[in-house]
């Protein structure tokens, strides 16, 4: 797997950090955007509905009946993990040479 951690699911089977490649960490993700200029009490109220659906336990164990972890990040770590995600794809992508068609 490439997650950083493993998955409930599949708790015997490690991670490709924990075998051969302790710098490779993939793993898929969804998030919620709104609009820019979104007002922050409208925001703020999104989040908190997010957070507490989120935390709900028939929630996390669905999510891990699909092999996936759930976790929840506050709006401002959210967008630390899109810059972090597009500049360490960035560097395997030229560092592959891969270039558009």
């Amino acid at each position: 797997m490439s997650t950083p951690k493993r998955v409930a699911l599949l708790p015997n089977v490690p991670t490709l950090a924990e075998t051969v490649a302790p710098e490779l960490q993939m793993e898929a993700w969804l998030g919620i955007a709104g609009p820019a200029g979104l007002p922050a009490d409208v925001a703020a109220k999104l989040d908190q509905a997010i957070r507490e659906v989120a935390a709900m336990p028939q929630v996390q164990k669905r999510i891990a009946d699909t092999g996936q972890n759930l976790e929840y990040l506050p709006s401002d770590q959210f967008r630390e993990r899109l810059r972090d995600d597009q500049e360490r794809l960035g560097i395997a992508i030229r560092a592959a040479g891969i270039q558009p068609n």
